[in-house]
């Protein structure tokens, strides 16, 4: 009798407070609950870290299909001075270097104004964003070509009157860039570079653009270059870079404006140039890879035509 008591006893004591036993209930739901979220939100996060690797990856995939060279050669060319060639030579390049890519500046004009970007950017012990050589030489089309299996993008900063360099600077070029100041005179004096363009397409494929650099903030006068690049015989980019004074604060420090201010307006600009380009070259890829005319392609994107010349 005294062991069924005593039994009796420990199972009572065993035997949780009704009150108790539902706290216990609902701190395992809760940490059931918990548990579900913290698994969605890591499976989630490893999505979209894998689908942004992806596309990274894909940027600079895209013109290395079927390829072991530079995904493309950029030269930038103007045959008048004072455009803002190596302004934005260099933030193209720096653009590609940050975005991880292998990116070699060639400084193909006598003043050497690349070159001392990057004398500036070594004086301040700041690790090199990309590489930078003198090459001020009408062979440049020879020199560019062995580099184009050791980078990723090569950009070339044309000089201004020199016809042969810029000649060679186009040869070497996949696509060319035509820096134009929004004003009457600068497109008046495009039409020299033009032809310089339409003599290199006769030897090679090119893509080539004119883009209007240094807007005045604040007025309508960049669109309207826009409307008038037209009658120059080249399409124009629809990115417009604006005259700000990062973009001289960068040079003066070896730095580019993604650098300072990454989410600034300047490096926005930079973006959608870098953007416009890269598609520019895909095109010319995909033409070439199918048979389709510039015009066609242009049909099919419903885009600005940036066709061959």
């Amino acid at each position: 009798m005294e062991h069924e008591t005593l039994a009796t006893h420990n199972s009572n004591r065993l035997r949780l407070h009704p009150r108790a036993a539902a706290l216990g209930r609902a701190f395992y739901i809760y940490c059931f609950i918990v548990f579900c979220i913290c698994k969605t939100l890591v499976a989630g996060t490893a999505r979209l870290l894998t689908r942004t690797g992806r596309r990274a990856m894909l940027r600079f995939s895209v013109f290395a299909e079927n390829r072991s060279e530079a995904m493309g050669v950029v030269g930038l060319v103007n045959h008048k001075g004072g455009v803002g060639k190596t302004t934005l030579a260099v933030h193209l390049a720096g653009a590609w270097a940050l975005a991880g890519a292998r990116v070699l500046l060639i400084d193909a004009d006598p003043q050497g104004s690349a070159l001392d970007w990057a004398a500036a950017r070594a004086e301040r012990r700041r690790a090199p964003l990309f590489g930078v050589v003198g090459v001020p030489r009408p062979t440049l089309h020879r020199e560019a070509a062995q580099f184009r299996r050791d980078y990723d993008w090569i950009v070339i900063d044309a000089p201004p009157g020199a016809a042969a360099v810029t000649r060679s600077a186009l040869l070497a070029a996949d696509a060319a860039l035509i820096p134009v100041q929004p004003s009457p005179y600068d497109l008046w004096a495009v039409t020299a570079t033009v032809r310089l363009v339409e003599e290199a397409t006769t030897y090679q494929p090119l893509r080539a653009a004119l883009v209007v650099n240094r807007r005045i903030i604040g007025t309508v006068i960049g669109r309207a270059a826009q409307q008038a690049a037209a009658g120059c015989g080249l399409p124009a980019l629809t990115t417009v870079v604006s005259q700000r004074v990062i973009f001289a604060e960068a040079a003066a420090a070896g730095r580019v404006a993604q650098e300072i201010d990454p989410r600034g307006a300047a490096a926005q600009e930079i973006a959608a140039l870098t953007a416009e380009v890269e598609a520019m070259l895909y095109a010319s890829e995909k033409n070439e890879t199918r048979g389709v005319a510039p015009e066609a392609d242009h049909r099919e994107r419903g885009g600005v035509d940036s066709g061959r010349v």
